[in-house]
């Protein structure tokens, strides 16, 4: 989500984003009346400790469980448990104590006389609701209703690759097919055309099979990175192109796929020219 608005640009393990936690435990029976610390209107819970700076999900599912045991073996050995701040390391098994808190609110804020109120014109707020890209959801919602028509698993998937990158490398590859194969008075990608439509519907499918399963399939069996310039998208949609149309079969298609993806210099035109591999 915040990716897909730009409110961060590096995923949690490049440091755009850091998590703090907060872990207490109690007993599974112990009633909201039997006393206990009440944090945010909920009552009767255990003293908490917080975890701060965490770099991954899987950190933040790692500390939960360590602290949690920590603080179970802590209250079952007959001790207290203390509010304080603890750190995490990256394969550690157990949390470290970094600081005791000086009371319930550690950190404390007061207003600044010399700073003034900041008041945002609400054109501006206008504009930055009228530019903020879509939300994974709208996303999914156009993957999968026309013209794209995705399969949900394969709309998911696409957009949860490479940071959002291989769903750009899609919608270039689309753009680029269009082109390839739309006859001239339909080479227009915002044509209200039924027939530009109904175009757009019958290759939305055969792009992300490609997209997503043919090319991705290299990339998974040889192990490389994802980039596009390996076979960059007007490339591949020539590629496809050349299947809808029927002047290849669809085992030339992988052949090509294949020879650029290793490396051939060639254009796709010249691979299947020089090459005769045209029906």
């Amino acid at each position: 989500m915040l990716q897909a608005v730009n409110a961060v640009t590096v995923g949690m393990e490049m440091g755009g984003l850091r998590a703090d936690i907060n872990v207490s435990v109690r007993l599974k029976d112990k009633l909201p009346q039997d006393g206990g610390h009440e944090y945010y209107g909920v009552k009767g819970l255990g003293q908490r400790t917080e975890i701060k700076n965490l770099s991954s999900f899987k950190a933040v599912e790692d500390a939960i469980i360590a602290e949690g045991d920590r603080q179970i073996n802590v209250l079952e050995g007959g001790g207290v448990v203390e509010g304080e701040t603890r750190g995490w390391a990256l394969g550690s098994t157990e949390t470290t104590r970094l600081r005791g808190k000086e009371g319930e609110v550690d950190y404390r804020y007061m207003p600044d006389p010399d700073i003034g109120p900041v008041i945002i014109a609400q054109e501006v707020l206008d504009h930055i609701i009228d530019t903020l890209p879509a939300v994974p959801d709208m996303t999914l919602e156009v993957l999968t209703t026309e013209p794209y028509l995705l399969t949900i698993k394969d709309a998911k998937t696409i957009m949860s690759l490479d940071d959002g990158a291989r769903l750009d490398y899609y919608f270039e590859v689309m753009d680029d097919l269009i082109t390839h194969t739309a006859t001239p008075d339909l080479q227009n990608w915002n044509s209200s055309n039924p027939k530009f439509q109904s175009l757009m519907s019958a290759h939305g499918k055969s792009a992300g099979n490609w997209v997503l399963h043919e090319l991705g399939g290299l990339f998974t069996t040889s192990e490389k990175t994802w980039d596009k310039n390996i076979v960059p998208a007007n490339q591949l949609a020539l590629i496809v192109a050349f299947l809808l149309q029927k002047k290849i079969t669809g085992r030339t298609a992988k052949q090509i796929l294949a020879m650029k993806f290793a490396g051939d210099n060639r254009g796709v035109n010249d691979i299947i020219g020089q090459d005769r591999l045209l029906l």
